[in-house]
């Protein structure tokens, strides 16, 4: 079979393809009989083809690949068809370029956002371990015990998480449980709480009694509801750490104001370990030198 065919891989050392990209010029042949100069030649000539054209696909100075045209007939292309396949040419390897870059640019876009999901993740199951309100982890409001909002529950209640919660976290959708689903006559509606492609949490609505009949505007309000919690969360998340980071910066400071103050070996190591032991809280706090350590003398 001719080696030219679509699927088959030239190589680049020999070829007119080859000749093409490290040239980085078009190749015109009337009539390849004349002057086999090439590897595959004798192959196309072998099937008949008797002239042809090869252009390289430029993208700047680079060459990305080529455009190789053949015939059955002597001088089958002439400059005219080289000028105007040149134009072809660069319009194709503009458009592989673009397509290239599209993917380059989706998949840093995706890589962009797994990072960011883990980044938020993790943001986030570390805020909710240093926020004591809410280690609990759920906030209920019962309208039949005339109860508010309650705090975050110390125990988890009977019933409270219920299915439409789990396929709404497992799915990522909405998700609504109906009268006599399940065998029971409750109904419950329940949405992610996603952030920027991220679950952080389940906001459910239950009727016990299953009278309720959750309509597409009881959908609507709840995942608008969802967005909006969704992002003040996030919001608030933020400003706690923007405040924890000026608290942490103001401790350092302090410290290294009242340590700086000494001229004293001795007073500098006290002064260190008191405010530090203060400043966190802890019971003790310790420094030990190298005895063994000396300076290093400056040249």
């Amino acid at each position: 079979d001719h080696f030219a065919r679509p699927g088959i891989y030239l190589p680049v050392e020999g070829t007119c393809p080859g000749w093409v990209i490290t040239h980085r010029e078009p190749w015109l042949e009337a009539d390849i009989r004349q002057e086999m100069l090439f590897l595959e030649d004798e192959q196309l000539v072998s099937e008949g083809i008797i002239s042809r054209l090869s252009l390289p696909l430029l993208v700047g100075e680079q060459v990305v690949g080529t455009i190789n045209l053949t015939s059955t007939q002597p001088s089958a292309f002439t400059e005219a068809h080289l000028l105007f396949l040149q134009q072809v040419a660069d319009q194709m390897a503009s458009a592989l370029d673009r397509s290239r870059l599209l993917q380059e640019t989706r998949s840093a876009l995706t890589e962009a956002e797994a990072t960011h999901r883990a980044y938020l993740q993790r943001g986030w199951r570390d805020y909710l371990r240093q926020q004591e309100t809410l280690q609990q982890g759920a906030f209920l409001y019962d309208r039949t015990q005339g109860a508010t909002v309650l705090d975050g529950l110390a125990e988890p209640v009977a019933g409270l998480w219920l299915p439409e919660m789990e396929r709404a976290l497992a799915e990522g959708l909405v998700a609504a449980t109906g009268n006599g689903d399940d065998g029971e006559r409750r109904t419950g509606l329940a949405i992610p709480i996603v952030l920027r492609g991220q679950t952080i949490g389940v906001l459910g609505v239950d009727d016990p009694a299953g009278e309720h009949r959750w309509s597409e505007d009881d959908r609507a309000v709840i995942e608008a509801v969802g967005r909006q919690l969704a992002q003040a969360l996030e919001n608030a998340r933020l400003l706690g750490e923007t405040q924890l980071r000026a608290q942490r910066e103001r401790i350092i400071g302090d410290i290294a104001s009242r340590v700086r103050a000494s001229m004293d070996m001795k007073n500098i190591l006290q002064t260190t370990v008191r405010e530090l032991g203060i400043a966190l809280g802890t019971d003790r706090a310790f420094i030990r030198l190298n005895p063994d350590t000396q300076p290093s003398e400056k040249p």
